[in-house]
């Protein structure tokens, strides 16, 4: 199946729109979370997310989804789920077509190849070495830097592999249907994921859907999280809440920082000290095979999760997601309008 476009590029808002325009589209979403007393919930939203991450001893997130029809079945169980919670029938808009990737059975392959390559490679330098009269230290440090080549697969192997289980997005095929592109993630993780990008699709099939990004993904986000926690319940498992919560604590993180900084404060240590998806110095990303980060694409998802996330805590989840109209009873009642912000 070709795809054509994601649903970043599908919106009114390009993937990269210009600075000022994206400055503009910003703005009402920090002058939300600038709002006076405001930070003080933001950290404790934050805080009471990761303890409940911390609650979570979860390590069996199920096997990994390898065939079509599976990850079908899965995506037919999410969309029933998010069908429930918002009210929608099921002639409302189809379901999006799924597209399961195989980069991740293919890793292991590759990586093996990569160890046989710098054996090899090792092996010959390492031979090489012994052959010359090399006194200490040198020698020494010729066998360390053989020893770090043997790593470089390993890193590649962890880094590629992060990168791949969140490269799951909503796409257009040539035919203009939906379709959720996700690679061969554990049954569980993989729920999770669709859940979010059946946000996309929803708003996607908008006659005028939200122009700012930060909408679209927090509402998505938001929304992902009430599925899960139905998940959560249904199975008696609340291992299906493990990775939004990590995503959502690390988004959390991310706008604390942002909005300690404009305010020119300092974080408490509680919240400096949480972990998260996310790090900022090349250094460690290097030596632990951490992928990097995009942080305008960070900024936009974070913005979404803090505002939609402070909403429904004072207002109730299931208000906040009723503000998106998907259903003409909505349409009627709404207008374009999200937290008394008005569209720039």
């Amino acid at each position: 199946m070709k795809l054509v476009e994601s649903h970043k590029k599908r919106s009114a808002i390009p993937e990269h729109p210009p600075p000022a325009r994206r400055r503009r589209e910003e703005f009402s979403a920090i002058e939300y979370l600038l709002a006076p007393g405001r930070h003080n919930a933001l950290e404790e939203l934050l805080l009471e997310k990761e303890r409940a991450l911390g609650l979570i001893n979860a390590k069996d997130f199920g096997p990994r989804v390898t065939d079509t029809e599976t990850a079908r079945q899965f995506l037919s169980r999410v969309s029933v789920c998010t069908r429930d919670i918002l009210g929608l029938s099921a002639p409302d808009r189809p379901d999006p077509e799924i597209v399961l990737r195989h980069n991740l059975s293919r890793l292991p392959r590759q990586t093996m190849k990569s160890y046989f390559f710098f054996s090899t490679l090792c092996l010959i330098l390492g031979a090489a070495t012994i052959s010359q009269d090399f006194r200490l230290p040198y020698n020494l440090i010729l066998f360390s830097a053989l020893g770090v080549l043997l790593v470089i697969p390993m890193l590649v192997h962890r880094r590629t592999r992060l990168h791949l289980e969140h490269q799951c997005h909503y796409a257009r095929t040539v035919d203009g249907e939906g379709a959720i592109v996700v690679d061969e993630l554990h049954s569980i993780q993989l729920q999770s994921y669709i859940a979010h990008e059946y946000g996309h699709h929803l708003i996607s099939s908008l006659r005028d859907p939200p122009k700012e990004a930060w909408i679209r993904e927090g509402w998505s986000r938001l929304l992902q999280w009430r599925v899960v926690s139905m998940l959560a319940r249904v199975e008696g498992d609340p291992a299906f809440l493990h990775h939004a919560l990590f995503q959502i604590v690390s988004e959390l993180k991310f706008v604390c920082m942002l909005v300690a900084h404009l305010q020119n404060r300092k974080l408490p240590s509680k919240i400096r000290r949480i972990p998260t998806l996310y790090h900022f110095n090349p250094l460690y990303n290097l030596i632990t095979g951490t992928p990097g980060v995009h942080n305008g694409r960070l900024l936009v998802h974070a913005l979404g999760t803090a505002v939609f996330f402070l909403e429904s805590r004072e207002r109730g989840i299931d208000a906040v997601l009723s503000d998106m109209p998907l259903v003409p009873s909505m349409r009627k009642q709404h207008e374009q309008r999200f937290f008394g912000l008005s569209r720039q």
